[in-house]
C-alpha cells in the first residue's frame, strides 16, 4: 500500500496477481502517514485536517479530530504501548 499525498489516492498492490487498485480518498490534501490496522480493509491516514480511520472501500470510519483545521500529521509513529 502507498499514498499519493497530493492527489489524495490510496494504492493497494496484490503481488500474487500483479494488480494494483487505486482508491480516490475523500480527504483533504496533502496526505501524510499511512498506517495498517488489524483489519486488512481499514487503514489510518493522516491528512490536512487530522487523522482518520479509513475503510478501503472509500469511507471514513472515524474522524476524531474533524473539528480541527490546519493540522497535518506527517508521522505515523506510536509509542511503546502501541
Amino acid at each position: 500500500m502507498w499514498l499519493d499525498l497530493l492527489n489524495v489516492q490510496l494504492f493497494v498492490h496484490n503481488p500474487a496477481s500483479g494488480e494494483t487498485e487505486r482508491h480516490a480518498l475523500k480527504l483533504q490534501s496533502p496526505l501524510g502517514a499511512l498506517v495498517a490496522t488489524t483489519d486488512p480493509n481499514t487503514v489510518m491516514v493522516s491528512h490536512r485536517c487530522g487523522l482518520v480511520t479509513y475503510g478501503i472501500q472509500n469511507q471514513v470510519v472515524s474522524d476524531p479530530e474533524a473539528w480541527r483545521d490546519a493540522v497535518a500529521y506527517n508521522d505515523g509513529k506510536v509509542d511503546r504501548q502501541g
